[in-house]
């Protein structure tokens, strides 16, 4: 049987490799790091000692990323900026502020790729660090469909393999982890972005190295729902004072485009008050002290409509306000003072994107 086998392995080494990636797995691992940015974690492939190929949507807010990797004993840390996107077919390029000493991958030059060919990948599922029990954990499958825009795997995949590469049996780079299918009656069904589109990226950045800026970032939309609110000061003499001391609540829409100007709408109140607001504003990370829970601050201006729905009379106010969210702008507070002719209106609000529950 050892000579059967032996003689497989002489006639046909890829279906050893297929099935046995322990050796692209050691040569492969160091290269691979874990970035972070806008509290996401994703994974990456080094493909030159300062450039990092990861998925366009772990990085395309435009906010401060950090790529790290595992050395020994210690992690090793760099700031990187994207220096190309490519949003059809969710692929990025990142730029590390210094070259690290790692072997770059070499990209697939096959000219062709076919259904049934073995693959891997080696990523970050559901980690926050590299130093969690499931970072570099490597999976294998084959390619199931090749489609115009993307590539069909049946490796199993999570988030946090986003971006990672996909390795062929001989340790090269074919593309990179781009989603998942997801749903209770859905297997393993993973997205890869196309080999030609991440060959072009690598190649063009070669030569370009002009980092983004905050007007490629995406337009996002918030929908706010309220975890507290509450009203201080008294409107007017014809909004009496017991009108404002019940918990106020607020239905918030937002729409920020390049995930900095925002117009955003209210509606809300309580038993005495109906109210509402429209507001433009300006939103900017702070800081990133926190890989993991990264702040925003933002202001706003506006107007403000508020009836007292016992005196049914309608009174209109100028808003200016702050606010601070965390990670992704998921979490927020929102505090406004509107100013009217005789007495002001201040509202603090606390509240969680609904919409980011659905995805």
């Amino acid at each position: 049987m050892r000579v059967f086998n032996a003689g497989l392995i002489l006639l046909c080494p890829h279906m050893t490799l297929a099935n046995d990636w322990r050796s692209v797995y050691q040569s492969s691992v160091e290269s691979i790091p874990f970035i972070s940015s806008a509290g996401a974690g994703c994974s990456g492939s080094l493909v030159a000692d300062d450039r990092v190929l990861t998925a366009w949507h772990c990085v395309n807010l435009i906010r401060p990323v950090k790529v790290k990797w595992k050395s020994g004993g210690k992690s090793e840390e760099r700031d990187a900026v994207p220096i190309y996107k490519d949003e059809d077919h969710d692929l990025t390029i990142l730029k590390l502020n210094s070259p690290v000493k790692r072997r770059p991958f070499l990209l697939d030059q096959s000219p062709s790729i076919k259904e049934g060919q073995p693959i891997c990948t080696i990523g970050h599922p559901i980690s926050r660090d590299v130093e969690d029990d499931l970072a570099f954990s490597i999976s294998s499958g084959i390619i199931s469909k090749i489609n115009r825009k993307n590539i069909i795997t049946d490796m199993s995949i999570s988030p946090g393999n986003s971006g990672g590469p996909v390795l062929t049996t001989d340790g090269k780079l074919l593309t990179a982890v781009s989603a998942k299918y997801s749903g209770a009656r859905i297997g393993n069904i993973a997205v890869l972005s196309p080999a030609a589109a991440t060959s072009q990226a690598v190649t063009v950045t070669e030569k370009q190295q002009t980092p983004l800026t905050w007007l490629d970032a995406k337009n996002t939309w918030y929908l706010y729902i309220p975890l507290g609110s509450n009203i201080s000061g008294a409107i007017s003499n014809d909004v009496e004072a017991s009108s404002i001391k019940e918990n106020f609540q607020e239905l918030h829409l937002e729409w920020r485009a390049r995930d900095r100007l925002s117009i955003s709408a209210s509606s809300g109140g309580n038993r005495r008050l109906n109210t509402s607001s429209v507001t433009i504003g300006v939103n900017w990370p702070l800081p990133d002290f926190n890989s993991f829970l990264p702040f925003e601050a933002g202001a706003f201006v506006g107007r403000r409509f508020v009836e007292n729905t016992e005196a049914k009379k309608q009174r209109y106010f100028s808003v200016a306000g702050v606010e601070l969210s965390a990670y992704r702008s998921i979490f927020r507070v929102r505090a406004e003072h509107s100013m009217a002719a005789d007495k002001p209106l201040s509202v603090i609000t606390t509240s969680i994107d609904l919409l980011s529950l659905f995805q």
